[in-house]
């Protein structure tokens, strides 16, 4: 490369009071394999000694860029805006490039015919040490070969999951979806991979090409904190407003037509209303269907778009009205709700979980369970309400894979979880949380049980759990009192035989 020509590959390293682990990040730019690049280094507001720590290279492929603090977006679009290679690749200032990192990824983004890369990443501590626990699992982010559909339809559902410090393309992609949105501070990288989805492929490499450091004390941006999921949560109903926005109809036919409530959809107030209906029965985040009362509201209003929604979904204003009893995103009717849980590999907890809300005045129930964003399971567990004991009679348990398959299991393979059987698909639960096991597995788009139970009223419910905590605890008492009086009855025993 001459004095003023452009690099082949320009690395984007944003970083923000990171000075500890900096210097170590820009030599594993600057000591890659391939040696026509530059480092864009942007300090957004640092107030450690970042400064310092960057003066200390005197490396001519350096740039150096200091200003206010801006978010992680506004370091990006910086960084972005001063790139001058054909490709770029993201970085940050405590995370370490593989040495053949760059090369790797121009061969296999030549091989891929272009497109957005990334790659698998390994994890290390602040003292750049293996991690092997406390953090993802192994191999969270190796992801196979997935369509731009596949990709689409997961974010919508599970949201994201791919590692965007591994990013790698041309330079013209970035510059064509348009700059990172300052607004976002936790999901800004999701805002931006769903631009680019809706306009180019993304290629994944099975080998690490960067070791993501977990900083102690939630030092990562992406580390829990009440705070950041807060914001997280508000940060991605922002994105879900606009989540189908320039989505090309081709795309969005090919990723979400089997959800469809009419797969012939194809017209834009037709997929319009489709899109509405996919975010009113998101099965995992009230805020998407939140969305999805917003969107529906919005078409009724319009008399072409309400005539449609009558015409060909059987949805006008007594349906519409419904739905706004039953989307409940402020939890008002947490003891009313139902949920079933999967089991996609390491138990129940933390597992998927879908929830309906149900009418505890009805005797009779029919609950279908939307699972479309479930990975595959290995079991379900039916959490049928909480904070209430009941009885259930379990007529009918049906399935639907994604495949199109239907299904139907015998009851009397379902299973009390924490109560008990008393018959042919009959059970009692004393507890405040009647739960079933349910034995289906695999890729499933939706589970429906129907069937008759008696749900207690919660006060009374805890009224009486409390009851038997109280008769337990006097149990207790009584059994701690007698075992006073046989330890004061053994120590006068010891006295009469020493007197002795």
């Amino acid at each position: 490369m001459m004095p003023g020509d452009p690099p082949l590959v320009s690395v984007s390293l944003m970083t923000y009071n990171q000075d500890a682990f900096l210097a170590d990040s820009i030599r594993s730019v600057l000591n890659q394999t391939i040696t026509d690049l530059e480092l864009i280094v942007v300090d957004d507001g640092s107030a450690d000694r970042t400064p310092q720590v960057v003066a200390e290279f005197s490396d001519p492929r350096i740039v150096y860029v200091r200003q206010s603090n801006q978010g992680p977006g506004g370091a990006a679009n910086t960084a972005l805006a001063v790139c001058r290679g054909r490709y770029v690749a993201l970085m940050t200032g405590d995370d370490l490039s593989y040495p053949t990192r760059l090369a790797d990824q121009l061969v296999a983004h030549a091989r891929a015919g272009g497109g957005v890369l990334f790659s698998n990443v390994d994890y290390i501590d602040e003292r750049g040490h293996p991690l092997v626990d406390g953090h993802y699992p192994k191999d969270f982010f190796l992801i196979p070969p997935l369509s731009r559909a596949e990709i689409l339809y997961r974010f919508f559902q599970t949201g994201n999951f791919i590692h965007p410090v591994t990013m790698f393309a041309e330079r013209r992609v970035f510059r064509e979806v348009g700059p990172y949105e300052p607004l976002l501070y936790q999901l800004q990288d999701f805002e931006l991979l769903l631009r680019l989805i809706k306009r180019h492929p993304f290629v994944f490499m099975p080998e690490r090409t960067v070791s993501w450091r977990i900083r102690a004390a939630g030092g990562n941006l992406s580390a829990f904190s009440p705070f950041k999921q807060v914001r997280g949560e508000n940060e991605y109903y922002l994105i879900l407003r606009r989540f189908f926005d320039d989505t090309p109809p081709d795309l969005l036919r090919e990723a979400f037509g089997k959800d469809f409530v009419r797969p012939d959809s194809r017209t834009p107030e037709e997929l319009a209303c489709e899109t509405a209906f996919l975010c009113l029965r998101h099965g995992i985040r009230p805020l998407a269907r939140l969305v999805g009362v917003e969107r529906l509201y919005d078409l009724l209003r319009d008399p072409q778009t309400a005539d449609l929604l009558a015409r060909k979904y059987s949805f006008g204003t007594t349906a519409y009205v419904e739905q706004l009893g039953l989307i409940d995103v402020m939890g008002l009717t947490a003891a009313h709700r139902s949920y079933l849980l999967g089991d996609a590999g390491n138990g129940f907890d933390g597992g998927p979980c879908a929830e309906v809300v149900f009418n505890p005045e009805q005797e009779e129930f029919s609950l279908t369970f939307n699972l479309a964003g479930f990975p595959p399971c290995r079991a379900l567990r039916w959490d049928a309400m909480r904070m209430r004991s009941c009885s259930i009679q379990l007529r009918e348990v049906v399935w639907e894979d994604r495949k199109g398959g239907t299904g139907a299991i015998d009851v009397n393979l379902v299973r009390p979880w924490t109560g008990r059987s008393t018959g042919s698909g009959e059970f009692v639960f004393e507890t405040l949380f009647p739960a079933l096991g349910v034995p289906i597995e695999g890729e499933l788009r939706s589970v429906t049980f129907h069937g008759r139970w008696t749900p207690e009223h919660p006060g009374v419910s805890a009224g009486r759990v409390s009851n038997k905590i109280l008769e337990y605890q006097q149990v207790i008492a009584e059994q701690g009192h007698q075992l006073e009086v046989a330890r004061a009855e053994l120590e006068q025993t010891r006295q009469l035989l020493r007197q002795k």
